[in-house]
């Protein structure tokens, strides 16, 4: 079985090739197999933030994480990594991180006030979760689940996408209570 004339051109000829890919295509073409995912490489942060200014960016609302360097959508950061400083182009938005990652990675400490939409939130001390109860004890068992960090989807050793399931809070969907409705 032969390869496909794509694969015999040698590595600087294909660099240069892709080099004119706009970013999510280029992400695209290296999950199609293993030889272009290590001869092209995954993106880097800095390239995520150049990008956030294409069309595809601005038109899906979606914003780069300097934690898990991927897009995500702006649903997925609180309040203050979307605005201010760390808006998009802003002087800071190379320090922008998602929620999943301020949980996981210990940036939001237990017990931390996070605003998302608006609307005040705290990091509960032993479940990780998100919750409106913002009295002085982050605790666990509060009315409403604002944000809840889930497990991740397998995903192909490939494939350099993230997922996470959308939030949900009580029994209606974070798309119905902000009148979201994501391209997910």
């Amino acid at each position: 079985m032969s390869s496909t004339p794509l694969l015999r051109l040698p590595v600087e000829m294909l660099r240069n090739v892709t080099d004119h890919l706009d970013l999510q295509d280029r992400v695209r073409l290296t999950v199609t197999n293993r030889y272009l995912y290590f001869t092209l490489g995954v993106p880097t942060h800095s390239e995520f933030l150049a990008a956030e200014a294409s069309e595809f960016a601005t038109s899906k609302q979606l914003y780069a994480c300097k934690g898990c360097i991927r897009f995500r959508s702006l649903t997925q950061f609180a309040d203050d990594m979307r605005k201010g400083a760390r808006t998009r182009s802003g002087p800071e938005a190379q320090s922008r991180f998602c929620l999943e990652c301020g949980v996981e990675r210990g940036w939001y400490s237990e017990g931390a006030m996070i605003a998302i939409y608006g609307k005040p939130a705290v990091l509960g001390r032993l479940c990780s979760s998100v919750t409106d109860h913002c009295g002085s004890k982050a605790s666990c068992g509060s009315r409403t689940l604002v944000w809840k960090p889930l497990p991740m989807r397998q995903h192909s050793r490939y494939e350099s996408w993230g997922y996470m399931t959308r939030s949900c809070s009580e029994t209606r969907h974070a798309q119905e209570e902000y009148e979201m409705w994501l391209d997910v």
